[in-house]
């Protein structure tokens, strides 16, 4: 009989024993020699770290920037990495991520409901739209079909964000979350 105690790899093979047994697989081999179970022990840490690397390159960008307080950025270019993390964070806040989520208690405060991923309001959102000129040929009440587009929100709230104050039309997220602030310096 084996001594366990003295082979360092004895935990791998008590555990194979123990599969073999409950399995029935007899036709392993018997007795493993202290190089095989090397190997499968480099195996099986190789391929954990396989795992755990994968997972990691899966996880969203950080925020590029201090989350400790609110920092104020600059003439950065709108379109920096650190704006697809703050939208992504935004749209988590306003709706976890839902391009249906409607918030009737704002009905409440300003008498219209909140809708879509960034929780617009519909006096809002046709106004920004018209502001910055994105479907021209669109009626009005047209423009409703698309405060439901999350892609359509997120391109103008990208737009919003670049506007000095703009950041507070969602006053209460930035300052929950201590969201970076973009203000853009006038007249540039």
């Amino acid at each position: 009989m084996d001594n366990f105690g003295c082979n360092p790899f004895s935990f791998v093979k008590i555990k194979i024993i123990k599969i073999k047994r409950k399995y029935k697989l007899e036709q392993w081999p018997k007795r493993f020699t202290s190089s095989q179970l090397l190997t499968i022990l480099i195996v099986v840490v190789l391929l954990v770290l396989a795992i755990i690397i994968g997972k990691l390159e899966k996880r969203p960008p950080k925020l590029l920037l201090p989350q400790a307080q609110a920092a104020v950025i600059e003439n950065e270019d709108p379109y920096q990495p650190w704006l697809a993390d703050l939208l992504l964070r935004l749209k988590t806040a306003e709706s976890s991520n839902d391009p249906l989520a409607v918030n009737h208690q704002d009905k409440k405060k300003t008498g219209e409901s909140s809708i879509g991923c960034y929780q617009y309001q519909p006096k809002t959102f046709i106004a920004k739209v018209r502001e910055y000129n994105l479907l021209p040929e669109v009626e009005d009440k047209e423009l409703m079909n698309w405060i439901w587009d999350c892609r359509f929100q997120e391109e103008l709230t990208g737009l919003i964000l670049k506007e000095p104050e703009g950041w507070r039309h969602w006053y209460t997220s930035f300052k929950r979350l201590k969201l970076p602030v973009y203000q853009a310096k006038v007249g540039s």
